[in-house]
């Protein structure tokens, strides 16, 4: 009798250890979550294109600055009123277009991206040329760069000569570059921006 309790616990203790088992992998509830969450997208934050400058209110922006941008101690010597058409080599377009237009192609009816103002002081000593450019693209408002060469082992007579400042706002880059005969004044970049972008909150 003995002998048959001993093979009844034997069979019974067997299948509780493998009688129940179908080979599947049971995941315990704590780790099923972990791998739901790590399954999960990530979010990310979609720009409403509604926030872009279409192009037609870019080329009326410039039209306004063309008239209306008014810096200290100079003058609007020129600018691309009527548009400059740019030709460059593709590979340095990312292979994007050849022409800096609207729609890459050169054609009655081009539509350049890119507008320039040039301003000079009384003795035309300094020139301030101010590139507005088009993007198709939402960038935002902020400070891209801003032209640091002090301290570096460069010519620095050929470094004084020159200062520039770039910001982007919304989808347009736009570049404030300062050319002297003598030596740069930050002040005259910085104030020549702060203009602008008066002119572009107010717009």
């Amino acid at each position: 009798m003995k002998k048959v309790n001993l093979l009844l616990a034997t069979c019974m203790l067997s299948n509780l250890l493998w009688g129940c088992s179908d080979n599947k992998q049971v995941i315990p509830e704590e780790n099923t979550n972990i791998i739901e969450a790590k399954t999960k997208p990530e979010s990310v934050e979609i720009i409403n294109d509604n926030n872009k400058i279409s192009f037609e209110d870019f080329r009326s922006l410039f039209n306004h600055m063309n008239k209306n941008l008014f810096v200290d101690g100079f003058k609007l010597k020129d600018s691309t009123v009527v548009p400059d058409l740019v030709v460059v080599d593709k590979d340095l377009t990312f292979n994007s277009r050849e022409w800096l237009t609207l729609d890459g192609k050169l054609s009655e009816n081009s539509k350049s991206t890119q507008e320039t103002l040039f301003l000079e002081n009384e003795d035309s000593s300094v020139l301030l040329t101010i590139i507005l450019s088009y993007t198709g693209s939402y960038i935002g408002e902020d400070m891209i760069y801003y032209k640091i060469d002090s301290d570096y082992e460069i010519n620095t007579q050929l470094a004084n000569a020159t200062d520039l400042v770039t910001i982007s706002y919304k989808n347009l880059v736009i570049s404030v570059l300062q050319t002297t005969n003598d030596k740069k004044d930050f002040d005259i970049t910085q104030n020549t921006l702060k203009k602008i972008i008066n002119i572009l909150e107010k717009y």
